[in-house]
């Protein structure tokens, strides 16, 4: 079943959100491991906690994780 993650992109490969404290994205907190993200089971909900982190300046998108 594919799940959904947010992560960002680095010169050294992806850092996956593995939590996100407040709307405000205050404790944001990100792994190197997919294994540790924080999973989404829609795309529709990842979708929306992505457009929330945007919005606080925070440069996020959606990728799809199979097999979690």
């Amino acid at each position: 079943m594919t799940r959904y993650a947010l992560a960002r992109s680095t010169p050294d490969g992806l850092l996956y959100l593995a939590a996100a404290y407040g709307n405000s994205g205050d404790g944001v907190v990100y792994t190197q491991m997919r294994t540790d993200a924080g999973l989404y089971v829609t795309i529709e909900k990842a979708v929306d906690v992505c457009r929330a982190l945007q919005q606080n300046s925070y440069s996020v998108f959606v990728v799809p994780v199979e097999g979690v």
